[in-house]
Protein backbone atom coordinates (compact mmCIF):
# COMPACT_ATOMS: atom_id res chain seq x y z
CA UNK A 1 0.00 0.00 0.00
CA UNK A 2 2.91 2.47 1.02
CA UNK A 3 4.62 1.48 -2.62
CA UNK A 4 1.40 2.65 -4.39
CA UNK A 5 1.44 6.30 -2.42
CA UNK A 6 4.88 7.10 -2.99
CA UNK A 7 3.85 6.36 -6.96
CA UNK A 8 1.28 8.63 -6.36
CA UNK A 9 3.09 10.95 -4.61
CA UNK A 10 5.96 11.34 -6.96
CA UNK A 11 3.59 12.28 -9.90
CA UNK A 12 3.05 15.46 -7.79
CA UNK A 13 7.44 16.26 -8.04
CA UNK A 14 8.35 18.52 -11.21
CA UNK A 15 8.81 17.53 -14.73
CA UNK A 16 12.45 17.96 -14.94
CA UNK A 17 13.38 16.61 -11.46
CA UNK A 18 10.86 13.32 -12.40
CA UNK A 19 13.21 13.57 -15.87
CA UNK A 20 16.39 13.49 -13.85
CA UNK A 21 16.01 11.56 -10.88
CA UNK A 22 12.63 9.84 -11.17
CA UNK A 23 14.43 6.23 -12.25
CA UNK A 24 17.08 6.38 -9.68
CA UNK A 25 14.46 7.38 -7.25
CA UNK A 26 12.26 3.97 -8.12
CA UNK A 27 15.19 1.95 -7.96
CA UNK A 28 16.38 3.71 -4.86
CA UNK A 29 12.55 2.26 -3.35
CA UNK A 30 12.13 -0.94 -5.27
CA UNK A 31 15.72 -1.87 -2.79
CA UNK A 32 13.82 -1.09 0.31
CA UNK A 33 12.58 -4.14 2.21
CA UNK A 34 10.02 -1.90 3.46
CA UNK A 35 8.49 1.41 3.54
CA UNK A 36 6.91 3.30 6.91
CA UNK A 37 4.04 6.00 6.55
CA UNK A 38 7.01 8.52 7.83
CA UNK A 39 8.65 7.69 4.62
CA UNK A 40 5.65 8.15 2.65
CA UNK A 41 4.82 11.32 4.75
CA UNK A 42 8.72 12.91 3.61
CA UNK A 43 7.90 12.11 0.07
CA UNK A 44 4.66 13.76 -0.02
CA UNK A 45 6.04 16.63 2.04
CA UNK A 46 8.75 17.46 0.06
CA UNK A 47 6.82 17.15 -3.21
CA UNK A 48 4.73 20.29 -1.93
CA UNK A 49 7.49 21.92 -1.05
CA UNK A 50 8.93 22.05 -4.19
CA UNK A 51 5.70 23.64 -5.68
CA UNK A 52 5.12 25.84 -2.98
CA UNK A 53 7.06 28.14 -1.32
CA UNK A 54 7.69 26.29 2.34
CA UNK A 55 6.55 29.39 4.41
CA UNK A 56 3.15 29.32 2.84
CA UNK A 57 2.92 25.75 3.02
CA UNK A 58 4.49 24.81 6.51
CA UNK A 59 1.30 27.21 7.75
CA UNK A 60 -1.30 25.65 6.09
CA UNK A 61 -0.35 22.60 7.02
CA UNK A 62 0.20 23.73 10.42
CA UNK A 63 -3.45 25.10 10.27
CA UNK A 64 -5.25 22.24 8.88
CA UNK A 65 -3.13 19.58 11.16
CA UNK A 66 -4.32 21.51 14.45
CA UNK A 67 -7.64 21.61 13.17
CA UNK A 68 -7.72 17.92 12.13
CA UNK A 69 -6.37 17.70 15.82
CA UNK A 70 -8.96 19.67 17.54
CA UNK A 71 -11.28 17.72 15.68
CA UNK A 72 -10.64 14.48 16.27
CA UNK A 73 -10.21 15.26 19.65
CA UNK A 74 -13.87 16.98 20.47
CA UNK A 75 -15.71 13.73 18.45
CA UNK A 76 -13.83 11.26 20.52
CA UNK A 77 -14.64 12.91 23.77
CA UNK A 78 -18.01 12.52 23.15
CA UNK A 79 -17.85 9.21 22.88
CA UNK A 80 -18.52 6.67 25.81
CA UNK A 81 -15.66 4.90 27.18
CA UNK A 82 -16.02 1.17 26.51
CA UNK A 83 -15.04 -1.25 29.70
CA UNK A 84 -13.74 -4.55 29.41
CA UNK A 85 -13.65 -7.35 32.48
CA UNK A 86 -12.66 -10.64 31.63
CA UNK A 87 -12.30 -13.76 33.57
CA UNK A 88 -9.50 -16.85 32.94
CA UNK A 89 -10.45 -19.87 33.28
CA UNK A 90 -8.74 -23.30 32.75
CA UNK A 91 -10.23 -26.73 30.73
CA UNK A 92 -8.86 -29.87 31.65
CA UNK A 93 -9.81 -33.29 30.10
CA UNK A 94 -12.02 -31.81 27.42
CA UNK A 95 -11.68 -31.71 24.06
CA UNK A 96 -12.17 -28.81 21.55
CA UNK A 97 -15.41 -29.74 20.15
CA UNK A 98 -16.78 -30.44 23.59
CA UNK A 99 -15.20 -27.17 25.11
CA UNK A 100 -16.60 -25.00 21.85
CA UNK A 101 -20.11 -26.77 22.53
CA UNK A 102 -20.09 -25.65 25.99
CA UNK A 103 -19.58 -21.64 25.31
CA UNK A 104 -22.01 -22.43 22.83
CA UNK A 105 -24.65 -23.05 25.30
CA UNK A 106 -23.59 -19.93 27.53
CA UNK A 107 -24.23 -18.05 24.66
CA UNK A 108 -27.53 -19.76 23.88
CA UNK A 109 -30.38 -17.08 23.59
CA UNK A 110 -32.67 -17.94 27.03
CA UNK A 111 -28.81 -17.38 29.01
CA UNK A 112 -28.60 -14.49 27.17
CA UNK A 113 -31.90 -12.95 28.01
CA UNK A 114 -31.25 -13.88 31.15
CA UNK A 115 -28.31 -11.59 31.83
CA UNK A 116 -30.21 -8.74 29.69
CA UNK A 117 -33.08 -9.11 32.78
CA UNK A 118 -30.92 -9.54 35.59
CA UNK A 119 -28.22 -6.50 34.78
CA UNK A 120 -31.10 -4.19 32.91
CA UNK A 121 -28.51 -4.35 29.64
CA UNK A 122 -29.26 -2.09 27.14
CA UNK A 123 -31.90 0.10 29.60
CA UNK A 124 -31.90 3.09 26.87
CA UNK A 125 -32.67 0.75 23.73
CA UNK A 126 -35.20 -1.57 25.82
CA UNK A 127 -37.91 0.40 24.84
CA UNK A 128 -37.54 0.38 21.15
CA UNK A 129 -35.73 -2.45 20.17
CA UNK A 130 -36.92 -5.78 20.35
CA UNK A 131 -35.76 -8.68 22.09
CA UNK A 132 -34.24 -10.46 19.72
CA UNK A 133 -31.76 -7.31 18.62
CA UNK A 134 -30.88 -6.93 22.31
CA UNK A 135 -29.82 -10.86 22.64
CA UNK A 136 -27.53 -10.01 19.44
CA UNK A 137 -26.15 -7.22 20.92
CA UNK A 138 -25.53 -8.87 24.06
CA UNK A 139 -23.32 -11.06 22.25
CA UNK A 140 -21.64 -9.13 20.67
CA UNK A 141 -20.09 -7.78 23.54
CA UNK A 142 -19.28 -11.29 25.09
CA UNK A 143 -15.55 -12.00 23.72
CA UNK A 144 -14.15 -15.38 24.49
CA UNK A 145 -10.29 -16.31 23.76
CA UNK A 146 -8.75 -19.95 23.38
CA UNK A 147 -5.63 -20.30 24.43
CA UNK A 148 -4.53 -24.02 24.68
CA UNK A 149 -6.41 -24.97 27.39
CA UNK A 150 -6.87 -21.63 29.33
CA UNK A 151 -9.98 -19.71 28.43
CA UNK A 152 -10.78 -15.76 28.58
CA UNK A 153 -14.37 -15.03 29.22
CA UNK A 154 -15.13 -11.23 28.87
CA UNK A 155 -17.62 -8.59 28.54
CA UNK A 156 -17.94 -4.75 27.14
CA UNK A 157 -19.87 -2.31 28.80
CA UNK A 158 -20.01 1.53 29.20
CA UNK A 159 -20.62 0.86 32.93
CA UNK A 160 -17.82 -0.97 34.46
CA UNK A 161 -19.43 -1.92 37.28
CA UNK A 162 -22.05 -4.31 34.53
CA UNK A 163 -19.48 -5.65 32.64
CA UNK A 164 -17.48 -6.94 35.61
CA UNK A 165 -20.83 -8.89 36.91
CA UNK A 166 -21.77 -9.93 33.91
CA UNK A 167 -18.03 -11.58 32.92
CA UNK A 168 -18.58 -13.07 36.77
CA UNK A 169 -21.68 -14.57 35.54
CA UNK A 170 -20.53 -15.84 32.33
CA UNK A 171 -17.67 -17.89 34.15
CA UNK A 172 -19.46 -19.09 36.37
CA UNK A 173 -22.13 -20.30 33.64
CA UNK A 174 -19.20 -21.87 31.74
CA UNK A 175 -17.81 -23.83 34.88
CA UNK A 176 -21.33 -25.23 35.44
CA UNK A 177 -22.03 -26.53 31.78
CA UNK A 178 -19.34 -29.08 32.40
CA UNK A 179 -18.96 -32.17 35.44
CA UNK A 180 -17.69 -29.90 38.09
CA UNK A 181 -13.70 -29.63 38.18
CA UNK A 182 -13.12 -30.28 34.20
CA UNK A 183 -13.18 -25.56 34.12
CA UNK A 184 -11.95 -24.21 36.87
CA UNK A 185 -11.93 -20.11 37.78
CA UNK A 186 -8.51 -18.94 38.03
CA UNK A 187 -8.94 -15.56 37.53
CA UNK A 188 -12.82 -14.22 38.39
CA UNK A 189 -14.04 -11.17 36.89
CA UNK A 190 -10.90 -8.99 36.08
CA UNK A 191 -11.13 -5.06 37.55
CA UNK A 192 -12.64 -3.31 34.01
CA UNK A 193 -9.95 -1.50 32.38
CA UNK A 194 -11.45 1.60 29.53
CA UNK A 195 -10.13 0.17 25.76
CA UNK A 196 -12.49 2.09 23.58
CA UNK A 197 -11.72 4.75 22.17
CA UNK A 198 -8.10 5.23 22.43
CA UNK A 199 -7.98 9.18 21.85
CA UNK A 200 -4.67 9.54 21.60
CA UNK A 201 -4.65 7.76 18.02
CA UNK A 202 -8.06 9.26 17.16
CA UNK A 203 -6.19 12.44 17.67
CA UNK A 204 -2.83 11.57 15.67
CA UNK A 205 -5.03 10.46 13.57
CA UNK A 206 -7.02 13.38 12.83
CA UNK A 207 -3.90 15.39 12.82
CA UNK A 208 -2.47 13.49 10.26
CA UNK A 209 -5.38 13.76 8.06
CA UNK A 210 -5.03 17.97 8.70
CA UNK A 211 -1.98 17.73 7.14
CA UNK A 212 -2.49 15.90 4.48
CA UNK A 213 -5.26 17.99 3.47
CA UNK A 214 -3.41 21.70 4.20
CA UNK A 215 -0.21 20.32 2.19
CA UNK A 216 -3.44 19.14 -0.73
CA UNK A 217 -4.93 22.74 -0.49
CA UNK A 218 -1.41 24.57 -0.11
CA UNK A 219 -0.38 22.52 -3.74
CA UNK A 220 -4.12 23.67 -5.32
CA UNK A 221 -3.48 26.91 -4.20
CA UNK A 222 0.30 27.33 -5.85
CA UNK A 223 -1.60 25.78 -9.07
CA UNK A 224 -3.96 28.30 -9.12
CA UNK A 225 -1.80 31.27 -8.65
CA UNK A 226 0.80 29.62 -11.47
CA UNK A 227 -2.10 29.60 -14.10
CA UNK A 228 -3.71 32.89 -12.94
CA UNK A 229 0.12 34.41 -13.54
Amino acid sequence: MNRHLIRWAMRLYPSAWRDRYGEEFKATLDDMPAISAATVWDIFKEALLMRTPRAATMKLILIFGLAGLLIAFGVSSRIADQYLSESLLQASSLDRPTLDQSIGQILGRQNLVNLIEKHGLFAPERCCLPLEDLVEMTKKNVRVTLKDSNIAVGFKSTDPLIAQRVTSDLATMLTAAQTPGQITILDNASAPMAFYPNRLNLSLTGLLAGMLIGGAWALVKARKTKLAG
